[in-house]
């Protein structure tokens, strides 16, 4: 149950009634197999679906249902300042739809990327559209990105399985509010199930003499994905899982996961500017810095040499050795917060 006494949908054991919109609709059942994780700005799930639908002959495949409810996305929801989602708040918001207020500020959202908070806080229906207006772009992020690294998929980032649309809450019953209203819509993706730890848990989880290996093909990754129209503003140790092979660690397949915070070249954004913004970005540091921190002093000397793909602007801003100190240090207290007392 939820903080306000309603049931939440997500909960494990739960069925989900969804659509697949492949070449053609198809309604499924899937059983909730466990939450990963709090939801943050989407909520992920494990899904058990008929293996029919996925072109599989096993009964059931697992999968990712990563979900963009914008009910349950709490970080999203506390950055914005919005409070929890309650029903009394989806009515507010259902009333707007009938009424076509939320439609206009949802127009104003999406046409002002400068809209500034009133003097006056926004009421209720207005938090719902807001909360909604993202949760709309970080799929539309997601599906765009694996769509721009379909290259990529199956090795170095899950198979994208199919955009979804899960079930409407009740509220899409409103009176004024159409069944052909998507407004309700809880759209999101399934994805390949990847098994393993996150890199971030890699000196807990992963045996010393692999840790290279799987630090490498970390940074691989984004070195592979260099030369496509795409910045991850959110490359994360956590966001990089891997998945034990047979034939030991040093066969892992290490994979990539979240791509709702990403962002793509624009059409007229010349190549200096798109350099520019990838060098300070510095996705394959996110990760080959970041993790040569994290293990120092656990086990073996992670070796970490940056590409250096980006780097003729380090001579305009900060130096790429700044951002590399400015990253461990970052690190470090980190470490500091997280370990046991």
């Amino acid at each position: 149950m939820s903080s306000d006494g309603s049931r939440n949908p997500y909960n494990e054991e739960n069925i989900l009634s969804i659509k697949l919109h492949k070449e053609e609709t198809i309604t499924a059942d899937v059983k909730i197999l466990e939450q990963h994780g709090p939801s943050t700005y989407s909520t992920v799930l494990s899904v058990s679906v008929p293996g029919l639908l996925l072109g599989s002959t096993e009964p059931f495949v697992k999968a990712v249902l990563k979900v963009y409810d914008r009910r349950y996305a709490e970080e999203l929801r506390q950055e914005h300042k919005v409070g929890p989602w309650c029903p009394a708040k989806e009515r507010c918001y259902a009333e707007a739809l009938a009424s076509g207020r939320a439609a206009e500020f949802m127009w104003l959202l999406n046409t002002n990327d400068d809209v500034e908070t009133p003097a006056e806080p926004w009421d209720e229906a207005q938090n719902e559209v807001l909360i909604q207006s993202w949760s709309n772009d970080l799929y539309n992020n997601e599906i765009r990105a694996y769509a721009c690294l379909e290259s990529l998929q199956g090795r170095q980032i899950p198979m994208f399985l199919s955009m979804v649309t899960v079930s409407r809450t009740p509220f899409a019953h409103v009176e004024g509010c159409g069944m052909d209203d998507n407004a309700f819509d809880i759209r999101g993706v399934l994805i390949e199930y990847i098994p393993g730890p996150s890199l971030e848990n890699l000196a807990e989880q992963v045996p010393p003499e692999h840790w290279q290996y799987c630090v490498d093909q970390a940074v691989q990754i984004v070195r592979t994905y260099a030369y496509l129209p795409i910045l991850n503003r959110d490359v994360k140790t956590r966001n990089v899982i891997v998945s034990p092979a047979a034939a030991g660690w040093d066969h892992a397949r290490v994979v990539m996961i979240d791509f709702g915070l990403c962002r793509f070249r624009d059409s007229d954004e010349s190549d200096a500017e798109w350099r520019f913004e990838k060098w300070v970005q510095d996705e394959e540091g996110a990760i080959g810095v970041v993790m040569r921190s994290r293990l120092k002093g656990r086990g073996p000397e992670i070796t970490y040499a940056p590409s250096r793909r980006w780097h003729e602007h380090s001579d305009n801003e900060a130096t790429a050795k700044t951002i590399e100190a400015e990253t461990e240090r970052s690190q470090a207290r980190q470490d500091t917060l997280t370990r046991p007392i």
